[in-house]
This record gives C-alpha cells, sequence and structure tokens, in this order.
C-alpha cells in the first residue's frame, strides 16, 4: 500500500488454497488514482486503516456468507462439503462475530442492505467526491 501510495509499482504475493502455501509467481500492479483493496482484515489494525482515504465495510447475511463460502471452496479449494459446513459452524462463524463484524466501527461508509443500483451510484458519487478531494488536497501541497 505504501508503494502504491507514493506512485510505484508493486508486488503482491499470491496464496493457493490448496495447498496452503504462498505460490513463486507474484500479480504485478501498478498505481492508479484510486486502488480499490478487499479483504476480511483490512480496517482491523489502526496501521493499515490510516492507509485508506475511504473504508467501506460490507455486512452480508450470514445465509449469502455461508453459500458463497460453500460454492467457493468446493469449487476451487478441493473441499468436501462436510468439512465447509464443519469449518463454517465451529471456526468461520464465530471468528466473524469476534473479528470481522467489528470493524464496521471504522469503516466511513457501511453498507448494510442489498447492493442495487441506487446503492452503486451512491457510493460511486461518494468515491468520486473522495477522489476529487484528495486531487485538491494534493494540488495545494505542490504550489
Amino acid at each position: 500500500m505504501n508503494d502504491l501510495r507514493a506512485g510505484r509499482e508493486t508486488r503482491l504475493p499470491r496464496y493457493n488454497f490448496k495447498t496452503h502455501s504462498r505460490v513463486r509467481e507474484k500479480i504485478a500492479l501498478t498505481c492508479k488514482p484510486m486502488v480499490l483493496v478487499d479483504g476480511l482484515w483490512l480496517l482491523h489494525r489502526r496501521s493499515l486503516r490510516r492507509l485508506f482515504a475511504v473504508k467501506i465495510f460490507i455486512e452480508c447475511p450470514t445465509r449469502t456468507r455461508r453459500g458463497r463460502r460453500l460454492l467457493r471452496d468446493l469449487r476451487t479449494r478441493g473441499r468436501t462439503r462436510a468439512s465447509i459446513l464443519e469449518q463454517l459452524k465451529n471456526t468461520v462463524e464465530p471468528m466473524h462475530e469476534r473479528f470481522v463484524a467489528p470493524q464496521r466501527k471504522w469503516a466511513d461508509i457501511v453498507v448494510r442492505k442489498t447492493v442495487g443500483a441506487g446503492e452503486v451510484r451512491r457510493l460511486a458519487r461518494q468515491l468520486r467526491e473522495k477522489l476529487e478531494a484528495l486531487r485538491s488536497t494534493h494540488a495545494e501541497n505542490e504550489a
């Protein structure tokens, strides 16, 4: 994140969930005016939260999270349905409630409902406004 904020390309590590290890190849990421970052733990650490101009937390219903996880792990991670459901019950859901859900308190925007076209437009408008404000601040600092 620091490289991207400084206008430098960075290389991101990749992880193989079937082998539970990092792979050798990395993904090159070039700096853009806006970088969207997705992840479960992005707001947990203060040092990481400080790197984001806008923080969005999406509250996803349990049923939706479970369905997506089940589908993903069956298709791409070589897991059995029984092992996924057991992990969801014993680990994933309790850890979500304990560590992931509380991160909403650090978000600038919390999406609490199904995201339709209107919500997407609202988020896009807020992001555009924030980007323009950042550009203005940057221009003032350069002058």
